[in-house]
């Protein structure tokens, strides 16, 4: 029984002397997936070595060391036997940059920093991406690459990232103000859009959305949806005033109201009905009657508008 016991501690041995011998030892290191990182870096962050014992490279912390990598958002780490490890690398997709300080900062989704706008090698880094401006006091340090950024920063963030496709088009820059409330500038001129604080998101870039899907862009100066429920447009000097667009208030450019002047009448064109401003009665026309609401009198009051509707060829009040 001794005898069969040193036996197999024996083969134990050799079997890890085996592993622990060249004939296992790691003599390549191949990186795919990669186009801003270069394979150099990803190497040289996993600490893996050519000559290393294959059996002891942990496939966890490999991986988590390539992670750390500003560019890196997510990796995946092979043993290949007899020699080689395999790395596979799916990189941070940059969603904005931040203006902060004087420089530029590339921003991926979540949040994570990825580095400076112009060091960025390899990275499509174009005009295409929105501008985070901050006002200064919001943060305190400039992040350092691979970190998160601030958590006064993470609302920002999150509108960026759930931005409908219409409006994440044509966003410029996203602004940041001390107190908390931001503006979306809209590119090729389009005018701005106030958000107010970041409350009420999802609710307010659907109010976005409707208004921009009808409104003339090329009148819109400001959007005002601080109130989700309560959206404002103001329109450019010398752009003729429409009809109010979703139930959204148009201000002309001096900030008078789309409404028509208190008991001023408007000229309907042909086959448009017009509803009666207040102070102007209405007289039934022959084969109309007055209908009154529950507990209203029939008579009608002195300068009161009534509905009349037509009952079988007769009038009567």
């Amino acid at each position: 029984m001794l005898a069969v016991v040193v036996g197999l501690l024996g083969l134990v041995a050799l079997a890890v002397g085996l592993l622990r011998s060249p004939l296992f030892a790691v003599e390549r290191v191949r990186v795919s997936g990669t186009t801003g990182v270069g394979h150099a870096e990803v190497i040289r962050a996993s600490g893996v070595r050519r000559g290393d014992a294959l059996v002891d490279v942990d496939p966890a912390r490999v991986r988590a060391e390539v992670m750390s990598v500003p560019l890196v958002a997510s990796a995946r780490v092979e043993r290949e036997w007899p020699h080689t490890v395999r790395i596979t690398v799916t990189e941070e997709v940059p969603l904005a940059t931040l203006a902060v300080a004087g420089r530029t900062l590339v921003v991926g989704r979540g949040g994570r920093t990825l580095g400076d706008a112009g060091s960025l090698s390899g990275v499509a880094v174009g005009n295409d991406l929105p501008r985070i401006v901050v006002a200064d006091g919001v943060i305190g340090s400039v992040p350092k690459a691979g970190s998160v950024l601030p958590e006064q920063l993470m609302p920002v963030v999150a509108l960026v990232e759930q931005l409908p496709p219409r409006l994440a088009a044509r966003l410029q820059e996203v602004t940041v103000a001390a107190d908390g409330s931001l503006t979306l500038t809209l590119g090729d001129g389009a005018g701005t859009v106030e958000l107010g604080r970041a409350e009420d998101v999802p609710a307010k870039l659907i109010a976005v959305e409707s208004v921009l899907a009808a409104v003339d862009l090329d009148c819109l100066d400001v959007l005002d949806v601080s109130d989700a429920t309560r959206p404002r447009i103001r329109r450019r000097a010398g752009c003729a005033v429409g009809p109010p667009t979703v139930a959204a208030p148009t201000d002309r450019p001096n900030g008078q109201s789309d409404a028509q002047p208190d008991g001023q009448v408007t000229k309907p064109s042909a086959g448009q009905a017009t509803k009666p401003s207040a102070r102007q009665p209405t007289k039934p026309s022959a084969g109309q009657v007055t209908k009154p609401s529950a507990g209203q009198s029939t008579k009608p009051s002195a300068g009161r508008v009534t509905t009349t509707v037509a009952v079988g060829g007769r009038s009567g009040r």
